[in-house]
């Protein structure tokens, strides 16, 4: 049984669940902001691509 299995279920240990709440809300912050980076970065690589399409035709 996982750590968190058994801090949740068996000991109820609230400081310990306090904890891992805020590791959780943490972990999530990051892979949002993550994904609204590879997002962005995505969008500027297209952007680039017409740019140049757009360059080279002229």
């Amino acid at each position: 049984m996982l750590r968190q299995e058994i801090v949740f279920a068996y000991n109820r240990n609230e400081d310990s669940i306090a904890v891992i709440c805020k590791w959780v809300e943490t972990y999530k912050h990051l892979v949002k902001e993550l994904a609204e980076k590879i997002e962005r970065a995505s969008l500027n690589a297209k952007e680039a691509g017409r740019f140049e399409r757009g360059r080279l035709s002229q």
